[in-house]
């Protein structure tokens, strides 16, 4: 079993709260910081090899439209993901 899966179960298992508003800002201020890092993060100038892949999902814009969430994956020289 992955530690993906694991997390996944144990996540089923506890009591579900809805989401307030607040708890959606908490979070999202906590994480944002380490995402504008990530995205500014310099890149290799080489990426020998690169898998590309999509799924679509609906998304909600005044009307309900399905729209690909697209995600690129880089294997550096040295043989590791980025």
């Amino acid at each position: 079993m992955s530690p993906g899966h694991r997390a996944g179960v144990r996540a089923a298992d506890r009591p579900q709260a809805p989401a307030t508003t607040h708890t959606v800002s908490r979070i999202t201020a906590k994480v944002t910081g380490e995402m504008t890092e990530w995205l500014n993060r310099p890149l290799e100038t080489v990426y020998p090899v690169i898998f590309i892949d999509a799924m679509v999902v609906k998304v909600r814009d005044g009307q309900v439209a399905n729209k690909p969430v697209y995600v690129v994956t880089g294997v550096t020289v040295d043989g590791e993901r980025d």
